[in-house]
This record gives C-alpha cells, structure tokens and sequence, in this order.
C-alpha cells in the first residue's frame, strides 16, 4: 500500500486498523486482517494534518480547511459531525480523550480547544488564538490533563476539568 502525500497515521485501539491520511483531503482505512484499504467517500475540503482512532469506531481529522471531523468507521460514506468555525486555522492536530468522550485540537491560530463528542458541542476553549502556533496536543493517561505545546517553545499543561491552567513550562 503506497498514498501519496501521506500526512499522518494512526492504529487503531486494538491494532487491527490503520488510519492514513494525505494532502487531497482523504482518509484511508486499512485492515491488516483481509489485507484490503478502504477511501472513506467524505472527505476534508483540503489536506489532513493529523488523525486519531477511537476504540467506539470513530476517526478524527483536523486538517487545513480550519474543521475537525469525526468518522464512524463503520459506515465509511458519511461524517459522524463536523466542528467547523472554531477554528481560524489549519488544526494541526486531533487527540481523543483516554474514556473517548471528549477530543482535543490544536490549530496554527494558537487556540487549544476541547469538543464533547457525543453531544457534538464545544467543552472548553483552553487557549484563544494567539500569535504563537499551537503545535501539538494530548491528553495524560488518566484524562485528567491536557498537555499543548507552542512554536515560541512553550509547554502548557491544562486541568481538563477544572477547565484552567495547572502548569505552565516557559
């Protein structure tokens, strides 16, 4: 299996899948055990950044068109939801939760931002758009924090559910 302009990768919870995604907006599902790859039919309007794979069978992609998407793997025809106008941005990157109730991105606009994934609504914005890029988000083990890193080098880590800042690496 060869994709082009491949972006990002992800396996699945229990190994048995692999998520990829490339620069035409497109997600590839690969299953190690027939061996085949299946192009969900819905895709991004441009490239995707980053992908993350839940066990409950859902996709998420944040991608340069400013939107985070969520697939359900098993109808690979439609968009679970789509978060659009949160972000001014390309989302850079997509991280589910431990418990995969919540899912965290982060955009080239700085912000940092937390959606409810069965309520299909924002949780939180933990960091407003600022001049410094927001390069990479992920949840602690336990789902208790969440962790951003920034291209001025800085290292914030978040309490997700006191919705504040616990600690901040300057």
């Amino acid at each position: 299996m060869c994709i082009r302009d491949r972006n990002d990768i992800a396996f699945s919870r229990n190994s048995s899948f692999l998520v990829l995604s490339n620069e035409e907006g497109q997600i590839i599902l690969f299953n190690y055990d027939t061996k085949t790859s299946q192009v969900f039919t819905q895709r991004h309007t441009q490239g995707i950044l980053s992908v993350d794979f839940a066990s409950i069978g859902l996709i998420a992609t944040g991608s340069k068109d400013d939107t985070i998407r969520i697939y359900n793997t098993t109808s690979l025809t439609t968009v679970n939801h789509t978060f659009t106008g949160f972000f001014t941005n390309d989302v850079v990157n997509v991280y589910f939760s431990p418990n995969e109730t919540q899912i965290a991105g982060c955009s080239l606009d700085g912000s940092v931002q937390v959606f409810n994934v069965q309520a299909r609504t924002l949780y939180h914005i933990f960091q407003q758009p600022s001049t410094n890029r927001c390069n990479t988000v992920h949840y602690s083990r336990d789902g208790k924090y969440l962790v951003a890193g920034f291209s001025n080098g800085e290292v914030i880590i978040y309490d997700v559910s006191a919705k504040n800042v616990y600690h901040n690496f300057n």
